[in-house]
């Protein structure tokens, strides 16, 4: 795998791959914030105040994607600017995230089967 990693790096180029790379490790740490406690401000908002008293815990980080793609799906209704933004910020890194993730899989897959095919 870290071979399809280093692969999709070369195809994306390091004009591309720092500032993404940048942008994820920034999501990473509001995701570790989101973990321990930004998962309950967003229960509050989203669900009307709802506590599912479940910080660290797979379901929460379920339901935070679920915010997100919801939100990229135009289905959570926003009206605090800054919450709006940071939905935005969530959305785009949930994005790349995942296409990131796509990507070396694809890649990976691409490998093992042309290693076979050779």
């Amino acid at each position: 795998m870290k071979e399809a990693v280093q692969m999709v790096i070369a195809f994306m180029g390091k004009g591309v791959f720092l500032p993404l790379g940048l942008f994820l490790m920034i999501f990473s740490f509001n995701f570790m914030y989101i973990s321990a406690r930004g998962i309950k401000k967003l229960d509050a908002y989203f669900e009307n105040g709802k506590d599912y008293n479940d910080t660290w815990t797979l379901s929460a980080s379920s339901r935070f994607f679920d915010y997100c793609w919801w939100f990229i799906r135009g289905r959570l209704k926003v009206s605090d600017h800054d919450m709006r933004w940071w939905m935005y910020f969530n959305a785009a890194g949930y994005v790349i995230s995942c296409g990131f993730i796509v990507l070396a899989s694809i890649t990976y897959c691409y490998m093992k089967i042309s290693s076979w095919i050779s």
